[in-house]
């Protein structure tokens, strides 16, 4: 069974890059691990305690774990991510630290939260990879991604990430 419970450094906090380039939804993932006050904090409990999706507690707490602001015993959630991404990494893809740095760095946050109002559900850790690397790896803009995932939606009820991507493929060898 893995081990969920974190120590919180707070000297490390507000000294560490990261905290400065922390979203909203990440820096609520700290204070609700924080508030536990070493109880368990497995990614499902701090979802819910935080209103933030699973995909994007774990993407979080490896985060501050590379910081070294959390800290749990053994190998901690970043090496568990790692290994969660590397096994079922599609072509195109970024690693989970790429996709978390892109997220921050190019504002797609919104995106994201845009794609799950299209997909009407939580998306999970693989679609939020499968989706960022249409704008990392292909180059296709938030607007053209959200436009083109709108699109399908209104054609066909079985929306997928699978879908866009294939669909996204299709219009970027015919260079549209």
């Amino acid at each position: 069974m893995t081990e969920y419970t974190f120590k919180v450094d707070l000297d490390k906090i507000t000294s560490k890059e990261c905290f400065k380039e922390a979203s909203r939804e990440e820096l609520n993932v700290l204070i609700t691990i924080a508030s536990l006050k070493g109880a368990s904090a497995d990614p499902d409990t701090v979802a819910e305690l935080s209103g933030v999706s699973k995909a994007r507690v774990k993407a979080a707490i490896a985060l501050f774990e590379e910081s070294g602001v959390l800290t749990r015993p053994g190998d901690g959630l970043l090496a568990e991510v790692e290994y969660e991404f590397e096994n079922s990494k599609a072509p195109d893809t970024d690693s989970v630290r790429e996709v978390a740095r892109s997220i921050r760095e190019n504002d797609l946050y919104e995106m994201n939260r845009e794609m799950e109002r299209i997909f009407e559900k939580t998306l999970e850790t693989r679609e939020i990879e499968r989706i960022t690397s249409l704008y990392t790896k292909k180059g296709l803009s938030p607007e053209y991604i959200l436009t083109l995932s709108a699109h399908l939606k209104d054609r066909s009820q079985r929306l997928s990430v699978e879908g866009i991507v294939r669909e996204a493929n299709k219009l970027i060898s015919k260079e549209i």
